[in-house]
């Protein structure tokens, strides 16, 4: 394909020539229910090859504009350059990624949503923005994502948070982690973090996604996953496009209350994410001991005290047993698997305990369903095997770093 790149005039038919001549399968059928009605895709390898030499590809007509544009959208690949020129050369790329935002396909959603944020200036997103808030209820955490990442660069005051589904927001401060003789300040970037315990229909989807079969409980869907191993939960994060929370992001989403959980307080909080020059470091407020407050309460959790002897749907208990940060569950239910590996207080993220590819026992936070309030508690932490599963009691929550 390189010596052909440099014949002038060079045709997208002379590319797809030459990258099928280099043993490399050109289509595929389009079966993300793309707004490309009856058009094959570019199969991404082939789609990388091409982008290669796109400055070579100067006279393509919109038919072929538009195949290069909808294969990169497929693909998640470059699908900002190929929106522009496709734009330019006269394809309706907006109606095709608009009605893209609405496919079957999960990828295609997310990837519809990217393309969206890279447009420039800012004020071309501005009439889709209702479509990318409408997308953080999707169940899909990629999907999720893309659409906080765009409303991250549109909003930075970040109002559009009050409208996050399936995550919470905890901004960036310092706060109290440990308890008695072992508590220390600990200072953390802003984070999202899931209001609720991976559920059984959420882990049966990244299995299925995977090529397998994942056969959920009958009758809770709705219930946290259980019986995976740390490894289980990291892949599952990562598939998701997010992350397990260190035990310090656990700990403050769980217990701390900056104040900012009222209306007034947002408020607040949003005049001064405004503010750049606002020294946001030594955020002050209070640990609480359960995440609603300094007493046990056995109607706003399910350990042991609820006498269940199972876990529940995640939100049951929501919003009387809810954090200052709106998290669901951070106490009982299943305990919840931790990025970090066990070790002693003080907590320094770059001691080594962050590092994922380590071997030793991780943190688990939380408690279950059969634990007593002696445990139950958001400071308390336990060691556990990353190997272990095949526990009723072991589940997990993820999130993501903040962007602003």
């Amino acid at each position: 394909m390189e010596n052909s790149a440099e014949t002038p005039g060079y045709t997208l038919d002379q590319a797809l020539t030459d990258v099928q001549r280099g043993g490399c399968a050109l289509f595929r059928e389009d079966g993300l229910t793309l707004g490309c009605e009856g058009t094959l895709l570019i199969r991404p390898e082939a789609l990388v090859l091409i982008h290669d030499h796109r400055e070579q590809l100067r006279q393509l007509s919109a038919e072929e504009l538009k195949l290069l544009f909808c294969s990169a959208l497929a693909a998640g690949y470059e699908m900002g350059y190929w929106f522009e020129r496709a734009r330019w050369g006269g394809v309706d790329v907006e109606r095709i990624v608009l009605e893209t935002v609405h496919s079957a396909s999960f990828r295609a959603r997310a990837a519809a949503i990217a393309v969206l944020g890279q447009l420039e200036p800012v004020e071309e997103v501005e009439p889709f923005v209702e479509r990318i808030i409408e997308a953080l209820a999707d169940e899909y955490p990629q999907v999720r994502l893309a659409a906080i990442r765009v409303l991250e660069r549109l909003r930075p005051g970040g109002e559009w948070r009050e409208h996050l589904v399936h995550e919470c927001y905890v901004p960036a401060g310092r706060f109290i982690m440990g308890e008695e003789n072992k508590a220390h300040t600990v200072y953390l970037d802003a984070f999202y973090v899931g209001k609720y315990q991976v559920t059984n229909a959420d882990y049966q989807r990244y299995i299925e996604d995977l090529g397998y079969t994942f056969d959920a409980p009958e009758g809770k869907a709705d219930h946290p996953v259980v019986g995976i191993s740390w490894y289980d939960a990291r892949d599952y994060a990562e598939w998701a496009g997010m992350r397990l929370l260190t035990e310090a992001e656990w700990e403050k989403a769980a217990s701390w209350d900056d104040g900012m959980e009222t209306e007034g307080g947002r408020r607040f909080r949003r005049l001064v994410d405004r503010l750049a020059s606002a020294d946001t470091t030594g955020s002050s407020g209070r640990k609480r001991t359960y995440p609603w407050g300094d007493e046990f309460d056995g109607t706003r959790c399910n350990t042991i005290r609820a006498g269940l002897g199972d876990t529940t749907p995640v939100g049951k208990y929501s919003p009387q047993g809810d954090s200052p940060y709106g998290c669901a569950d951070m106490v009982g239910n299943v305990w919840e698997w931790t990025s970090s590996l066990y070790k002693k207080y003080p907590y320094r993220a770059d001691d080594g305990r962050e590092d994922l590819s380590a071997p030793g026992p991780r943190v688990v936070r939380g408690g279950s369903f059969f634990s007593y309030a002696g445990v139950a508690y958001c400071a308390y932490r336990l060691r556990y095997s990353p190997y272990g599963r095949r526990s009723w009691f072991w589940g997990c929550r993820v999130g993501l770093t903040a962007s602003s």
